[in-house]
């Protein structure tokens, strides 16, 4: 399974890394929305997990590209609730979620969207996220 992390933020994106490097997933962490524009589209992942606010501005253009691949799961991540709300109503799909980086669960929120990914796909490779 691969994985795609779009975060700019140094701290998290170590956070996510050392959160899911017992997934037995191919796990590929970016910072900025045209690197993750390039990785995507040259090995479009099982599950994206994107921020938001990038400091060169924002991850929209990325995501709304990012509607045309439907069999991939995409994950929002912000601290900002009513931007998470905006790229729900205008940009996300049913199958996406949205996880605000305020509630103080958020790691764990993703995780469990990702294993609920694998068991949906019925993947060999849904082991236990430490």
């Amino acid at each position: 399974m691969r994985i795609l992390v779009l975060e700019d933020n140094q701290f998290i994106a170590s956070i996510i890394t050392a959160s899911l490097k017992s997934s037995e997933s191919e796990l590929l962490i970016v910072k900025d929305q045209f690197e993750a524009e390039k990785y995507f589209k040259e090995q479009i992942p099982d599950i994206l997990i994107s921020d938001i606010h990038m400091e060169q501005g924002t991850s929209l253009d990325f995501l709304k590209e990012v509607r045309k691949y439907p069999q991939t799961k995409v994950v929002v991540v912000s601290s900002d609730f009513e931007r998470l709300m905006e790229v729900e109503e205008n940009i996300g799909l049913k199958n996406w979620s949205y996880i605000s980086k305020n509630n103080r669960k958020w790691l764990m929120l993703i995780k469990t969207e990702i294993l609920s990914f694998l068991k949906a796909n019925n993947s060999s490779t849904a082991s236990p996220i430490s």
